[in-house]
């Protein structure tokens, strides 16, 4: 038994939109910078946006790791993406979202700024969490929980838990990562799970049945979505044998109710 918390939000408006961000990859070529910029656009934009890190933000490979290769850094490479990359990636990062900083509420590493810490003893979510202003979920597992109050005034009305979970390789069956999602929403007592990782973008809804502090039955809808990735160019993806994956963004939107259960619903959009 565990005594780790969730992060808390308290929301006072009708309407949220969750945008869950990972798989950025900022310092490799296949980053499209293009399009992420028009995402942090559409994010600032939106008065109802609540942005959730889902790792994965950085390339974070150095010059003396195995895997470097000077032909997949980002454009323009700088003596400082050499000398000194996980810093250059964090300020580049900062850079390209800076319109969304204010909306970031919590976020949880990557595989890749995993491998950072364990080798370089450097945390780059950690410092990228505290630039951003939101909440760090640390942790060897990659994961976290965030509880979303919906208030009217001072009325607490509803509560929307969500998961999050960057995603694995490996599995305890084998599985497509559509087949990873479900089992995971079958575990976490979750409304929202939102996972990364995979590079394609999946959005599965089921229903679950149960009964209220009343004891009347009700019904209620949750959903797990693998995350839009911000990397495209069919190199980075071709290396497993993939395809390019589609560029887009991921949005879960949420709709505070009088009473009852929250209406949410998940979209993969296109950028």
């Amino acid at each position: 038994m565990t005594n780790r918390r969730a992060v808390i939000i308290d929301w006072h408006r009708e309407n949220l939109n969750i945008y869950p961000v990972g798989d950025v990859h900022i310092g490799s070529r296949a980053f499209d910078e293009k399009r992420a910029r028009k995402l942090a656009g559409i994010i600032a934009a939106d008065p109802d946006a609540l942005v959730l890190g889902i790792g994965d933000y950085h390339e974070a490979i150095a010059s003396s790791d195995p895997r470097f290769d000077p032909y997949e850094l980002m454009e323009p490479i700088t003596d400082s993406e050499i000398a000194s990359p996980f810093t250059a990636q964090i300020n580049r990062f900062m850079e390209v979202f800076s319109p969304t900083v204010g909306k970031w509420h919590a976020a949880i590493r990557g595989n890749h700024e995993s491998a950072v810490l364990r080798h370089y003893h450097v945390d780059m979510a950690a410092i990228l969490a505290h630039r951003l202003g939101c909440a760090y979920l640390g942790g060897s597992d990659e994961s976290g929980w965030v509880l979303i109050r919906l208030f009217q005034g001072d009325k607490l009305r509803q509560r929307v838990k969500v998961y999050l979970q960057h995603g694995w390789g490996g599995g305890s069956t084998a599985g497509s990562p559509a087949n990873k999602l479900q089992k995971l929403m079958m575990k976490k007592a979750a409304d929202l799970v939102l996972t990364g990782h995979h590079h394609r973008a999946i959005a599965l809804a089921d229903t679950i049945e149960g009964i209220n502090n009343r004891g009347a039955e009700e019904s209620r809808m949750v959903w797990g979505a693998i995350v839009q990735p911000l990397v495209g160019k069919h190199g980075y993806i071709a290396k497993k044998g993939g395809n390019s994956p589609a560029i887009g963004y991921t949005v879960a939107h949420i709709q505070r109710q009088h009473d009852g259960v929250p209406i949410l619903g998940v979209e993969q959009m296109a950028l």
